[in-house]
């Protein structure tokens, strides 16, 4: 009896020693495995590891989507920048991703219909398990960019083509629904207090976009707030009254948006510098510190060696931080927090330590 305890509590605490996600880390998508300069054909996709503090880490591989002949996979444009951007589920124990079930070298996979290259979704979990979510007829012609969950049963998605926009799919796979009323091109998705937010470049919607609800079904979207030239990507949702937004743009407009609201309208507030003269960032997530500022975690826009970087929102002049440069032939594409444990992988690793002080005690 005592021998099958011990074996227990080892292979509960052998179980979540194999999750290779740092808790309370950071999580980056990278396009390309280093091999040869990244082109428009279909390309590997990994997530790597993060601390949120140290300089110059060159990061823990975590997982590796397939990328082969065949079976389920996930690979990306090695020059799409609207791609690959990574977020987490709204329960928070996954990360999601975006890309095309195809294998790696596919030529101008972003033009392939996908009806016979299937958008997917990737949902990887603390244990680096991954879920495909194949689609026959996201994003036809073009990029699929983005993807949210709740808990991993239906994903709301952002990107362009047929049918493109905002699109609502069922966690089983098979047809989406475009939920975006009049709008077929966006970029990343989010979702906060129970609605959909958005950002998109194209036509009245520039900016960032609110559809109100979680809607399987169409419904027009809310443009919240715009700037001229405004070229946005990820965002954060600090709170109902202040927001942060990437812009990706090359020139002094370029970098991270604070965006905040006086009961009537939004106004920009200022625009952070990512560390480097001219250049702007496209993946971000933040969080709240103990003082109430937001702690962003951005990646710039840089064609090649793109950095992540952080920033805490001290002011107009607070400095950013680089983590971690991207590898040559590899491009940093999306950021997100690592995912949290099932729960119960912490029920059983919290048996598996109490067995064996149990153990210990009655030695």
């Amino acid at each position: 009896m005592k021998r099958n305890i011990l074996v227990l509590a080892f292979l509960s605490v052998g179980a979540l020693s194999q999750a290779q996600f740092i808790s309370n880390g950071l999580a980056v998508s990278v396009i390309g495995d280093g091999s040869g300069a990244l082109t428009a054909a279909a390309s590997q996709t990994r997530i790597f590891a993060f601390d949120k503090s140290t300089a110059a880490q060159a990061g823990q591989f975590v997982v590796g989507f397939n990328g082969g002949s065949s079976g389920d996979r996930l690979t990306n444009s090695g020059t799409a920048t609207s791609e690959g951007h990574l977020l987490n589920s709204v329960d928070g124990r996954g990360l999601t991703i975006m890309g095309y079930d195809t294998a790696v070298g596919t030529a101008s996979v972003a033009g392939t219909t996908s009806a016979n290259v299937n958008r997917v979704v990737g949902l990887v979990g603390f244990d680096s398990t991954i879920t495909y979510t194949k689609y026959t007829n996201a994003f036809s012609a073009s990029n699929p960019r983005s993807a949210v969950t709740v808990d991993g049963s239906e994903y709301w998605m952002a990107g362009a083509g047929n049918v493109g926009g905002i699109v609502y799919g069922p966690g089983s796979g098979g047809t989406v629904t475009q939920v975006s009323t009049g709008l077929a091109n966006t970029r990343v998705i989010g979702i906060f207090g129970g609605d959909i937010y958005f950002t998109s470049q194209s036509g009245s919607f520039i900016g960032l976009n609110k559809i109100s609800g979680l809607p399987n079904t169409g419904s027009t979207p809310v443009n919240l707030f715009t700037q001229t030239g405004m070229s946005p990507y990820g965002f954060f949702i600090k709170d109902d009254r202040t927001i942060y937004v990437a812009d990706d743009r090359n020139n002094v407009n370029g970098g991270i948006q604070k965006w905040t609201f006086d009961g009537s309208g939004w106004s920009l507030a200022y625009t952070l510098g990512t560390g480097a003269t001219n250049v702007g960032a496209r993946g971000l997530a933040g969080e709240i510190d103990g003082n109430g500022n937001a702690v962003l975690y951005a990646i710039t826009s840089e064609a090649s060696a793109n950095r992540l970087i952080t920033i805490t929102d001290t002011g107009s002049s607070a400095g950013a931080l680089t983590l971690s440069s991207a590898a040559q032939n590899t491009i940093y594409r999306g950021v997100a927090f690592t995912p949290v444990p099932e729960p119960a992988t912490m029920l059983a690793l919290g048996a598996g330590l109490a067995a064996l002080v149990a153990r210990r005690k009655r030695k």
